[in-house]
């Protein structure tokens, strides 16, 4: 495009939107943001498109969502097959990898956006009084439960069979392995 097509490109958006846009002078950076813009868009269409609808439909749905800093679940399972972490925890970056702090996501805020009545709980008082709360409500709910990071819901009492390197130079693999391969040996056979 040229820098002409740009512009009259820019005419035809909608006022708010051009006060974003007018800094761009770079069209490599706009094509870059589309393309990031759109990547959000198809990682998380199916959640948005839900609660979107939820919305729509005016369904009273309660939402809970778990917030541990990451995917607790699969961090587990990382560490307990002896590799570490491996981008699974919400972390800054030092430029190359997650190793800083956890970054806090405010999941009431966003379920606000969207006109959800939200609760954020630490406790189990504030969720026991949120729960009650949402009883009167008449649209739909969003708990925002600060769990302890890395952590998941208990109590499945299962075992969960993946994959794991039968060779390796780190010992914690190698001590991964053999737990893997015992529960392996315990495991109900079909």
């Amino acid at each position: 495009l040229t820098q002409k097509e740009i512009n009259q490109r820019l005419k035809k958006v909608k006022e708010p939107e051009i006060e974003s846009a007018q800094y761009i002078e770079n069209i490599g950076m706009l094509r870059k943001i589309q393309k990031y813009t759109n990547l959000m868009r198809t990682e998380h269409t199916d959640e948005q498109d839900r609660i979107f609808e939820i919305m729509q439909e005016k369904q009273k749905v309660n939402i809970i969502i778990f917030d541990n800093c990451g995917f607790g679940c699969i961090n587990n399972l990382e560490m307990n097959h002896g590799i570490g972490s491996i981008a699974t925890e919400f972390r800054y970056t030092d430029g190359k990898k997650p190793v800083g702090d956890l970054i806090p996501v405010d999941y009431a805020k966003i379920g606000e956006g969207y006109g959800l009545k939200t609760y954020t709980c630490k406790t189990i008082q504030e969720l026991e009084n949120a729960l009650e709360d949402a009883k009167k409500q008449n649209i739909a709910c969003l708990f925002d439960l600060k769990v302890i990071p890395k952590t998941m819901t208990d109590g499945y009492e299962a075992w969960w069979n993946v994959g794991i390197a039968t060779t390796s130079v780190k010992q914690s693999v190698k001590n991964a392995c053999e737990k893997v391969m015992e529960g392996r040996r315990e495991a109900r056979k079909y």
